[in-house]
């Protein structure tokens, strides 16, 4: 990551391993992470900070799950373009056209190589000349 280019990425992770190896990703690409393992503990926190610039999303929280939590999102204004990255084991196909289509930005399911997640993060964090893409096609359907 390039010196200023810092951004701060919120990773919403029930499992801890999970979540500390997606924090030692983050924070390696220089980017600052905020973590937490609720999604009403989430909202909060993307709620008082505006300056996250992309959420990595575990489907199955405690509080508020990570559907409702894309949905909350959603519907305010101000978070209808922020990234979201979903990662999870727990879903089928059909599942993972749903939460494209609710508008999460990306689905990556676990186990995830931190390659793969690289990608969706560099890609979504990329400087931009217009607005910023929020495609909905997932990663890939199956375990490698």
């Amino acid at each position: 990551m390039r010196p200023g280019k810092l951004k701060k990425i919120l990773i919403v992770e029930d499992e801890l391993d999970v979540r500390a190896m997606c924090v030692r990703a983050v924070e390696a690409w220089g980017h600052t992470a905020i973590q937490c393992s609720d999604g009403k503990v989430a909202h909060e926190i993307i709620c008082d900070n505006m300056d996250i610039s992309l959420v990595i999303l575990d489907v199955c929280l405690p509080g508020l799950d990570g559907r409702d939590l894309i949905n909350e999102l959603r519907k305010d204004s101000r978070f209808k373009e922020l990234p979201i990255i979903i990662i999870s084991g727990y879903v089928r196909i059909g599942d993972i056209t749903q939460y494209l289509e609710m508008g999460a930005s990306r689905f990556l399911p676990k186990p995830f190589r931190i390659a793969e997640l690289k990608d969706y993060v560099d890609k979504f964090l990329a400087p931009s000349t217009g607005t910023r893409s929020n495609e909905t096609t997932p990663a890939r359907h199956s375990h490698e």
